[in-house]
């Protein structure tokens, strides 16, 4: 069953799982072959995240889809001008990777760098279910029709909400056929989005992310360089105590679990992020061991 249909009524696990900054891809594959035989239902590979080149996620998730690893392949609006855009959906189109997630992408972080930005994410999303009925990005016929499922992010922890509500119905009107958010920190964030999900009586799947944070290091970095996500004072104050006491790993993992469990109550979709190269986190969390 495809995961979009299955979290219409049953609890779906997508895991956040990003290709390395170097050449070295042996633990990249040691860590998806261990997730997936949790059995989550995909892996979600990021595009360059934090605005910083990683090994190519089009590339290994085709190598994870000939191990028979299903993944949603991340792609940004930042890397690629319009030709680069097609040329990419038409591969990733040719080889079968079929589920993709829009979205703007972080700034890019290496010297001399440019973000390109030729399309914005809606109009992306737009573009790419254009292609489903045959037409590329720049409006020629393709020959053949594409079989895209597109995500799009919603920023859960923007200071002004309604108007973060209002982007998930332009998103949709664009053609997305789920959301991912950003990681979540508090419940009642979660509990908001649901609230103004069936006030508005919309169905589109919903996945929550949830970011463990297993030091304190970790946390100050987070607040410090990345966008849409906002620590609590008492989260961080809590990490503060618990690098004092060495804690830091097991308090940030049962926090995850309890995050994971209240979210759960409301939402069928979980993703979560794997800090680092750390898959074993993950394992903890969702064993809850």
């Amino acid at each position: 069953m495809n995961f979009l249909e299955k979290v219409k009524t049953n609890k779906v696990t997508l895991v956040e799982w990003n290709t390395p900054s170097t050449l070295e891809t042996t633990k990249f594959f040691e860590g998806a072959k261990a997730l997936s035989d949790l059995k989550i239902d995909k892996l979600s590979i990021a595009d360059n995240p934090l605005g910083m080149a990683r090994i190519s996620n089009l590339l290994l998730g085709y190598q994870l889809s000939e191990r028979g690893i299903p993944a949603i392949i991340h792609l940004t609006t930042r890397d690629y001008n319009l030709v680069g855009l097609e040329s990419q959906l038409m591969g990733l189109s040719s080889v079968g990777l079929n589920d993709l997630m829009v979205v703007k992408g972080d700034p890019a972080r290496t010297e001399g760098a440019s973000n390109v930005y030729d399309k914005t994410a809606k109009q992306l999303i737009s573009a790419i279910k254009k292609m489903n009925s045959g037409t590329s990005l720049s409006g020629r016929q393709l020959n053949a029709k594409t079989h895209f499922k597109v995500g799009g992010a919603f920023n859960i922890n923007a200071e002004n909400l309604e108007l973060e509500f209002e982007d998930i119905k332009r998103k949709i009107a664009a053609g997305a056929d789920f959301i991912i958010t950003q990681s979540v920190f508090e419940i009642e964030k979660a509990t908001q989005l649901k609230t103004w999900l069936d006030t508005n009586d919309i169905s589109i799947p919903i996945f929550v992310s949830i970011m463990p944070v297993l030091s304190f290091e970790r946390a100050q970095f987070i607040q410090e360089n990345v966008q849409g996500i906002e620590l609590t004072d008492l989260f961080m104050d809590t990490m503060r105590q618990a690098a004092l006491t060495g804690e830091e790993r097991e308090i940030g993992i049962m926090n995850s679990r309890k995050i994971m469990k209240e979210i759960s109550k409301v939402f069928n979709g979980i993703h979560l992020v794997t800090p680092g190269s750390d898959y074993q986190a993950i394992i903890e969390i969702i064993e809850g061991k």
